[in-house]
């Protein structure tokens, strides 16, 4: 039987995230609300994810990564990506 196929390498942490975030959005201020406003979540869910209180979801992990990849959808902060 073949091995599990383990993605969990591709999670965020909480200083990946800081970073990405910083990124996406040029460093301005409020970069995390904006960031929230992408992935269709609560401000407190971000900063949640940057304290570690609670991990980074995989699918948000995905989400911004594929963001540092191909860049913010459209409008960003209006629809977003809504996960």
């Amino acid at each position: 039987m073949a091995p599990a196929l383990s993605i969990e390498h591709l999670r965020l942490s909480p200083e990946e995230l800081r970073l990405a975030g910083l990124k996406l959005f040029d460093g301005k201020a409020g970069w995390q609300s904006r960031l929230a406003d992408i992935l269709g979540v609560d401000r407190s869910s971000v900063t949640r994810w940057l304290s570690g209180s609670v991990p980074v979801p995989l699918n948000a992990s995905l989400l911004v990564r594929y963001a540092l990849t191909y860049g913010l959808p459209h409008d960003a902060g209006i629809d977003g990506f809504g996960i």
